[in-house]
């Protein structure tokens, strides 16, 4: 049985995956239940809004995300732009 460390780091593969493919905002349905729900919980992505969530650094502080989105993003992303159609 795998330990959970070992179950992070496949959850993380997930992520490493989706930012390789250029997403910054990530939809809940990119994602497993099970590798949002430990990535939420170890503080790697977190919820913007309804459905979809944004990554974090894993030290970062929670604060609004409105000015992060603004200033730290290539917003609005090629993947999330094609979603919204921007």
């Amino acid at each position: 049985m795998a330990t959970p460390q070992e179950k992070l780091a496949q959850s993380l593969d997930a992520l490493k995956a989706l930012q390789d493919q250029g997403f910054t905002a990530i939809k809940t349905s990119e994602l497993s239940r099970v590798h949002r729900e430990r990535l939420i919980n170890n503080g790697f992505i977190r919820q913007i809004i309804q459905g979809w969530y944004i990554i974090v650094t894993h030290n970062e502080k929670k604060v609004d995300t409105t000015v992060r989105l603004q200033t730290n993003l290539n917003w609005p992303s090629p993947k999330l732009s094609h979603s919204f159609n921007f």
